[in-house]
Parts: structure tokens; C-alpha cells; sequence
């Protein structure tokens, strides 16, 4: 499914219906779940998703924005009247590598929740029952397995990314297919051998991208960039520092300087007017006193 996005999203340049191959990535996904909801018999008529829900469900995808309206509206019609077939026929997952019960902990919230596993494709699946639909997919590009021991619980192994970034995944919530979170995955099997056997099938079906690696790389060189500047920035911004603290302590100094002026100016202009009115006062008594002689 990444190829295929990767591929549609670089032939496609003209559309300017897609800002990433992340967004044809999560409506390829949406337009699966959409397909099998359509085309399923076992659910009712007033259970299947209408078009406005369609639309709802995948707001936001197309990096942070909404795709063309008129564009899903298309994608809905065509496919309620068209069924998507496999070329070979049989029930979804029968090639799969693997299937089984895990136990799965949570992204955000760390609870623990019991999942059907399928192996298949280069791609791990998760649904809450072996009927339903898949309400999570991973796909193992340039990803990692090993056992965890350090987790409290026993049996455990944890699928994670080499380069500490998001893996790229996909999931449910509240019917809407969103992108995933998680920097790692951490399952538990029912013992050490079933566990062993899932991280050996995951490995096998674990595929390498150059792509990644050389991103990751670049990235690791700017970061050390960064670090070998970083002595020599700090340096300036405590010198800035310094100057703006300077600045700040002379322009101080100067409104106090100017208050203390001014208010040394005021008592004496008060000083002198009270002066003034002294003098007016004594120069009126003596001319009174004149005249009534």
C-alpha cells in the first residue's frame, strides 16, 4: 500500500488534489474499509456508511487539511457501484504468514487489550475478533523485533523503529481511518515460544527502504552540526544577553535620572513662586500702611 501511494502520488503531479503521499497513503486505507462495509452482506442496509460519514471520517488527512469534497463524493459513488475484487478468490487473509491471539498495549493510553494478529503481506494486522475487519495496520518497512525483557510482564516483544521516529502506521477511531502514533509496539504472546515464532515471522516479512536509512543519516549529520555550533551560539546569545542587559540598566538610569531632575525642578519652582507670593504679600501690607498714615 506505501508503494502504491508513493507511486500514484509522484504520477500525479498535476492533480493537486494530494499535499503528500501520506494522504493518498490513509484514503487508500479509507477507500478498503469503504469497499468492504459497501460489499459486505452481513451488514445491514442502515448500518452501512453513508456518504457524508465518508467524508467526515477522512477530514484532516491531507496534511492537516481537507481533500476535495467533490473528489470523495466521486470515490464513494464509484465505489458503492463497483465492488473492488482480489484476482484471487477465497477469503481475505487465507495466504496470510500468521494469525493469532496477542495482547496488545496501548499508545497513548497504557492499557493492555487482547487482538487478533494476521501476518500477511509484509504487513501486520490487528482486529478485536478473528470476523472483524482490521481496526489497525503496520506496515514492516525498515522497522525492528526483538523480545523486550525489561517489561514487567512476561513474553513480551517489541516492533520499533531503528531511528526513534513515528512508524507509519494506520488505525481506527471512531470509524475513521487516522495515522498512527506510536514509536514502538509492544505485544505479549501466551508463552516464550509462541513469542519467538511471531518475532522470527516478523523478521522474514520485515523489508529495508535505502530511502529511510538516507534520511536518517542526514539527520543524524545535521544534529551533530548542530552540536559541534552549539558552544559557539551559546557564546553569542550570552553576549547578546549581556548587551541587552546593559542596555536596559542605562536606559534605567536615565529615566531615573530624569525623574529626579524634573522633581528637583518642580520644588524649586514651587520654592520660588512661594517666595514670590511672600513678597507680593509684604510689598501690599507696606502700601496699605502707607496710604493710612
Amino acid at each position: 500500500m506505501e508503494h502504491f501511494a508513493a507511486g500514484y502520488y509522484s504520477q500525479n503531479p498535476k492533480t493537486k488534489i494530494f499535499k503528500n503521499q501520506d494522504a493518498v497513503y490513509v484514503l487508500a486505507f479509507s477507500t478498503i474499509m469503504l469497499n468492504t462495509d459497501a460489499h459486505n452482506p452481513s451488514i445491514k442496509k442502515e448500518n452501512k456508511m453513508k456518504k457524508h460519514e465518508f467524508i467526515r471520517n477522512n477530514r484532516g488527512i491531507n496534511d492537516g487539511e481537507d481533500i476535495d469534497k467533490q473528489f470523495l463524493e466521486s470515490l464513494y459513488d464509484k465505489i458503492q457501484q463497483e465492488e473492488i475484487k482480489m484476482e484471487t478468490e477465497g477469503k481475505l487473509f487465507s495466504n496470510a504468514e500468521k494469525k493469532g491471539w496477542l495482547i496488545k498495549q496501548g499508545g497513548r493510553i497504557k492499557t493492555w487489550k487482547k487482538r487478533w494478529f494476521i501476518l500477511s503481506d509484509f504487513m501486520l494486522f490487528y482486529c478485536k475478533s478473528p470476523e472483524l475487519e482490521p481496526c489497525g495496520i503496520i506496515p514492516l518497512e525498515n522497522l525492528e523485533v526483538k523480545s523486550a525483557p525489561d517489561i514487567k510482564k512476561k513474553f513480551c516483544f517489541i516492533l520499533s523503529n531503528p531511528n526513534n521516529s513515528e512508524i507509519k502506521a494506520t488505525k481506527k477511531n471512531n470509524g475513521a481511518l487516522v495515522k498512527g502514533h506510536h514509536k514502538d509496539y509492544i505485544v505479549q504472546a501466551k508463552s516464550a515460544v509462541i513469542m519467538e515464532e511471531w518475532i522470527s515471522a516478523i523478521n522474514r516479512n520485515i523489508h529495508r527502504n535505502p530511502f529511510y536509512d538516507l534520511v536518517a543519516q542526514k539527520r543524524a549529520l545535521g544534529e551533530k552540526k548542530v552540536l559541534k555550533q552549539s558552544p559557539i551560539e551559546d557564546s553569542k546569545l550570552n553576549n547578546d544577553n549581556k548587551k541587552d542587559s546593559t542596555k536596559e540598566k542605562k536606559e534605567v538610569s536615565k529615566k531615573e535620572k530624569r525623574k529626579s531632575f524634573r522633581k528637583s525642578y518642580l520644588t524649586k519652582k514651587s520654592q520660588n513662586l512661594e517666595k514670590s507670593r511672600k513678597t507680593l504679600a509684604e510689598l501690599s501690607f507696606d502700601e496699605t500702611k502707607r496710604q493710612t498714615l
